[in-house]
């Protein structure tokens, strides 16, 4: 993930990935010297920790703030791998059907400390309800050590995609610290880079020092969403000026209620768009094209919406030509 990141020119804090089954030790110390003389951060880096069907993120520790010398890094690397032989660790991996590490110790990637002023997990989709429409940004005063661990909640807003995409604000933004607002835009846009660079939905963390810079710690796929679309079926908006148009569940949510298939989606929907165009057309509105992008009934969230704003068609077309005759 930390590549990735690197090669898409993302501002990523120098690393470099180190075995303990590496016994040279003049490798550690050379690599070493090529990081800033700061404290550095140890972390796991097992190829089970982040994968497509299964994250242990969490699950194993990181030592934060390490001096930055062999002995230190070398005493470091044995608590973490101490730690990944607990009783704790081996109960998860049978539970997520996990493989275990075929060797005794885990790779760990060494990275140059920052102390944030602001920290946090960015998620590119909902990870709870799988939505797509929206980033969910946790985050907490300082490093986020407690919060990717589990061990403290911090706070949550959403980034509502269409919304930020056209100068919109994030839902709940009075919960947002003055000091983190600046920085909203940056890491929703980082969001994005990072989702098109894995190519699917992305789990990230990220830093803010005390000057304001942004880095990002890690990217990882979100394994609760993989297969998982439920915009899959949505009507594509050119505009995606959704906060302009209106939508309702009135009166068509009453022939179809719930979540509609895509057979369904195509042949009913369809339907009463291309009629709705017809009856458009013969009451005075310029003619559509029933097989162009949906106009009427559209798709959200596998459910069919009627485009109120559209069928003001009617209202503003006839009495346009009601007045010109």
């Amino acid at each position: 993930g930390l590549v990735k990141l690197k090669q898409a020119g993302f501002n990523v804090p120098d690393f470099f990935g180190w075995h303990m089954e590496d016994q040279d030790s003049s490798t550690l110390e050379d690599w070493l010297k090529r990081l800033p003389n700061s404290p550095l951060a140890v972390r796991s880096s097992a190829l089970s920790e982040d994968g497509i069907e299964h994250s242990f993120a969490g699950q194993y520790e990181s030592k934060l703030r390490v001096p930055n010398s062999k002995e230190t890094v070398v005493q470091a690397a044995l608590e973490i791998n101490q730690d990944a032989q607990s009783d704790r660790v081996k109960r998860y991996m049978q539970h997520g059907a996990v493989e275990q590490p075929k060797s005794s110790s885990i790779p760990l990637v060494i990275q140059s400390m920052i102390e944030p002023a602001w920290s946090g997990v960015l998620f590119t989709v909902d990870p709870v309800s799988g939505l797509r429409d929206r980033m969910v940004l946790s985050f907490v005063a300082g490093d986020a050590e407690a919060l990717v661990g589990g061990e403290v909640n911090g706070a949550s807003i959403q980034l509502p995609r269409w919304g930020m995409e056209n100068g919109g604000e994030p839902i709940d933004s009075t919960d947002v610290p003055e000091g983190l607002k600046p920085h909203l835009d940056a890491l929703f846009k980082g969001g994005l880079g990072a989702e098109n660079r894995l190519n699917m939905p992305a789990d990230l963390e990220w830093a803010i020092d005390s000057n304001g810079v942004l880095y990002w710690l890690q990217m990882r796929p979100i394994t609760t969403v993989q297969g998982l679309n439920p915009n899959e079926l949505d009507s594509y908006l050119s505009n995606r000026a959704l906060t302009q148009q209106v939508f309702t569940l009135g009166n068509i949510g009453e022939m179809m209620p719930g979540a509609v298939t895509p057979l369904t989606a195509e042949v009913f929907g369809g339907s009463i768009d291309a009629g709705l165009i017809d009856f458009a057309s013969r009451s005075g509105v310029p003619k559509l094209n029933p097989n162009s992008e949906r106009r009427y009934v559209q798709t959200f969230y596998y459910r069919l919406f009627f485009n109120l704003s559209n069928l003001y068609d009617f209202c503003r077309y006839t009495a346009l030509n009601h007045k010109e005759n």
